[in-house]
């Protein structure tokens, strides 16, 4: 699922619950597994992931991709907040989305997201911008365990990642669609 179609998911969920007037109260789903299925595996954590360096600093951004289509596949979010600063608002708003999405029986399906035309530009001692292409497979989204599955196109957007330093390997800063030149 692309960064916009997911933007778009987080957005039907804030507007689906402010609409309702009381705040959603999420029951668990009895049907629902207490873990993430044993079909998914969480993605291998590659050797340079860690590097300080340009190399690094771009496999991570495309491991936490990995991770995050992981977390959405599953609701399996530990890894995915360990490697997302606190401070990373989209991070913590995906990690939250897929909590409560799997949480009320919804999922996500499909999606998955790879990179291309990947530069990177250090930004000051211990901090990266990595810009990439990215692009989403078509996919699929459920809300909640009642609520209608939503087909998603794929499609490609211009990214930039914010990986800063944190001990002896790189967290996720912040991302943002690249504007247009």
């Amino acid at each position: 699922m692309s960064v916009i179609t997911r933007a778009a998911a987080i957005a039907a969920l804030l507007l689906a619950s402010a609409c309702s007037g009381q705040p959603e109260v999420l029951e668990p789903d009895p049907t629902a597994s207490e873990t993430p299925s044993a079909a998914i595996t969480p993605p291998p954590k590659p050797k340079a992931v860690d590097e300080d360096s340009e190399a690094g600093a771009a496999t991570f951004a495309n491991y936490w991709v990995s991770v995050s289509d992981y977390a959405a596949s599953t609701g399996d979010t530990t890894e995915l907040s360990r490697i997302s600063s606190e401070e990373c608002e989209p991070c913590q708003t995906f990690i939250e989305l897929y909590r409560k999405t799997h949480r009320s029986g919804g999922s996500f399906s499909g999606g998955d997201q790879t990179f291309t035309d990947v530069s990177v530009r250090r930004a000051g001692s211990g901090k990266m911008f990595v810009y990439a292409k990215v692009t989403a497979k078509d996919g699929t989204f459920k809300a909640s365990a009642k609520a209608p599955l939503k087909n998603e196109k794929g499609g490609t957007d211009s990214v930039v990642y914010t990986v800063v330093r944190a001990g002896a390997g790189w967290k996720m800063g912040h991302q943002a669609l690249e504007e247009a030149s």
